[in-house]
């Protein structure tokens, strides 16, 4: 410090000098009176985290992250992914960190190190006893709707323990993890059929006859085209008729939306049949990172479009019965272009232990252009998922009314998970209500003017179908009594 004094006695001969020296000394006397322990803490994303909810650890390093699925019995890699992919650092300190996706929030903790489980060997990855416990753990600890779809799982477990051992075969152990899980009877609970299976997989589904169900004389997409040429002159497409839209009598215009996603502007041919246009969609969401983002961005684009031309219509049909779900924001991104002021539609927690993550609330904001007249939404129960939250975002608003049926009743992400010998699945492990606290899942959500639709699919279509061909779709013909008299 005695140098430091010294050298403040010197003539300087210019006045940017005494600055120089100036700025010098006050970095060398606070660097002389700052201790090593003084100094701040650098903190940073690289590390290991556990996800909140979700059974997942991320191991970070820069720009890149490794997921594991873990639960009490087993640890796999999932995935290797760039970490914008999982969405955007919001926040982070020594201990804990936060990712935003869009609407959605993702919470974290810091590990000191990667939990043992994780660092096992691989031997037994393929052995099918370890790999039904995985599934039957992770399914126990992660599940959020035991009690609503009254299933016992430990039971579960009793039952299908005993046919578990290590001479089962591949489809004999696909068999009965197909069969577990169905037994949840949840649409989001799925098992992705292995490529060394589906030959095979495929021909039993041939041989399967399911005398209960009844069959339907036409799908879904075929059937929405014969309700457009019934009741309107001109059709508008959007990726191969994904979503359509026209006028009807009335001056009443007509949008069916039959996904909440192939939304996307991508340089595709669009007058090609849906079957052929897919593989092509595929192609082009292969390529992108942060898809999503296409799916929300392609939404808006298309209600701008929409709203330009059918903005004068006396009153708007949104057609959701056939839609069976897709990208949550996407779904949202149709709904905020319906309403003209910013509202809580909705809340959503996570199964996390015993209990569950704190509430996260979703508003819904206006976008414009915006269609200021009423607006009549069709369900059915085949509307589900993401279709299913544009449903629940309608019922703060006072110019929406639903028309059809309850819908499915399925509303939390699909959470992607893979088992140690590499098969994929999904579970349901969040709740979703609505503004005002009720939950819709099992039940769906219900229309405002029930016309009592069958829940099963095929008989819903065959309705439908019968009744374009007799006299009228019975829900559009609602409408126009409401709006025109007749």
């Amino acid at each position: 410090m005695r140098l430091t004094i010294y050298l403040v006695t010197f003539k300087l001969k210019t006045f940017k000098m005494k600055i120089l020296i100036t700025l010098f000394l006050t970095v060398v006397l606070v660097l002389s009176a700052c201790k090593e322990s003084e100094k701040p803490l650098i903190i940073h994303s690289n590390g290991i985290w556990e996800q909140l909810g979700y059974g997942k650890i991320f191991q970070i390093e820069r720009d890149s992250v490794k997921i594991f699925d873990i639960c009490e019995v087993g640890c796999n890699v999932f995935e290797h992914v760039p970490l914008r992919s999982q969405g955007k650092v919001e926040s982070f300190s020594e201990d804990s960190l936060t990712l935003r996706k869009n609407m959605k929030t993702y919470k974290f903790i810091r590990l000191n190190a990667l939990p043992s489980l994780c660092k096992k060997d691989k031997e037994n990855f393929n052995s099918p006893v370890y790999n039904f416990e995985v599934l039957w753990n992770t399914i126990n600890e992660q599940y959020s709707f035991f009690d609503i779809r009254k299933i016992d799982w430990s039971a579960t477990y009793k039952k299908y323990k005993p046919q578990i051992n290590e001479d089962v075969s591949e489809l004999e152990l696909y068999l009965i993890f197909e069969e577990m899980l169905n037994s949840l009877n949840d649409g989001h609970v799925s098992l992705s059929k292995p490529e060394s299976l589906s030959d095979t997989l495929r021909l039993l589904n041939l041989l399967k006859k399911n005398k209960s169900s009844e069959k339907a004389k036409m799908g879904p997409f075929e059937l929405g085209d014969l309700i457009f040429q019934y009741y309107c002159k001109e059709i508008n497409k959007h990726n191969s008729g994904i979503v359509k839209w026209g006028m009807m009598k009335g001056d009443i215009a007509y949008l069916q939306i039959n996904a909440m996603w192939l939304l996307a502007y991508y340089d595709l041919p669009q007058n090609l049949p849906l079957q052929e246009f897919y593989p092509l969609y595929g192609e082009e969401m292969d390529k992108r990172i942060a898809q999503r983002e296409d799916e929300i961005k392609g939404a808006d684009i298309l209600m701008d479009t929409i709203i330009s031309e059918i903005g004068n219509a006396k009153a708007l049909v949104i057609d959701l019965r056939f839609n069976q779900g897709g990208k949550d924001e996407a779904a949202l991104e149709f709904i905020s272009h319906l309403v003209d002021k910013r509202l809580e539609i909705a809340s959503k927690k996570a199964r996390l232990g015993k209990g569950y993550t704190n509430h996260q609330v979703v508003f819904l904001d206006p976008k414009t252009p915006f269609f200021n007249k009423n607006v009549y939404v069709l369900t059915s129960g085949v509307t589900a998922s993401a279709a299913e939250l544009a449903v629940l975002a309608t019922l703060p608003y006072n110019n929406f009314v639903r028309i059809g049926s309850n819908t499915e009743g399925i509303f939390s992400d699909g959470l992607d998970k893979t088992l140690p010998n590499g098969w994929d699945y999904k579970l349901s492990n969040e709740i979703y209500v609505d503004s005002e606290g009720r939950n819709y899942e099992g039940s769906g959500i219900p229309p405002d003017i029930d016309l009592n639709y069958p829940r099963e699919k095929g008989a819903f279509l065959n309705l439908i179908l019968n009744q374009i061909q007799s006299t009228g779709d019975e829900a559009i013909e609602k409408v126009f009594k409401l709006e025109i008299g007749n």
